[in-house]
């Protein structure tokens, strides 16, 4: 089974952004996280105003889920400030999570978990893996990582490969797409290690 490759927006808005989104999904993209801690709803609604309708049904919003009824957004994304499912009708929902615990607990009630960070984080630096190989690999045999288990933290392509190993169903990416673009907005290299995490 392929892993769906999942993007995480940068937590600030950046120049060229939407083309680089549009260039993504147009090479496949098919989950888009839009998390930007520190923007109002205005900015969120101004960001998925610019998205090609076309696109829209691939994104997940980490803020602001009313948004859900105005766009024809895929879902929504809780963190650990969420104690419960808030009351949106959405087609997706999903969670971060930190510990295995956590993943036992939650995985019933969404359409996949972030468990991170399982290698040391490239967008937030001094962030180290929380997680062993052992570790790893008894979730795995265990069923505790699955398809519905998404690795999030140190995505490239070199660590993809391991994130098939430990019975991923998916990687999430930031640092690994969004580091260099917004220093050179440069869409080759961006579309070349987007497309090297597929192979």
């Amino acid at each position: 089974m392929q892993l769906k490759i999942i993007v995480i927006s940068p937590p600030g808005f950046i120049n060229e952004e939407i083309n680089a989104l549009h260039l993504l999904f147009e090479n496949g993209l098919h989950y888009f996280h839009l998390r930007k801690p520190e923007a109002d709803k205005k900015s969120y609604a101004a960001f998925l105003k610019q998205i090609k309708p076309d696109f829209q049904k691939h994104i997940i919003i980490h803020n602001y889920f009313d948004l859900c009824k105005e766009y024809e957004i895929k879902g929504i994304h809780l963190n650990s400030s969420y104690k419960s499912l808030p009351d949106i009708n959405c087609q997706h929902k999903s969670r971060s999570c930190h510990s295995l615990e956590e993943v036992i607990i939650q995985k019933p009630f969404y359409d996949y978990l972030f468990l991170s960070p399982i290698f040391d984080s490239i967008s937030k630096k001094g962030y180290h893996s929380a997680f062993s190989d052992s570790e790893l690999m008894f979730a795995n045999e265990k069923q505790i990582v699955d398809n519905n288990v998404i690795a999030l933290g140190g995505v490239n392509q070199r660590t993809i490969s391991s994130v098939s190993t430990y019975g991923f169903g998916g990687a999430a990416v930031l640092g690994y797409l969004w580091d260099d673009f917004m220093k050179t907005q440069n869409f080759n290299t961006l579309l070349k290690r987007f497309l090297l995490l597929q192979q």
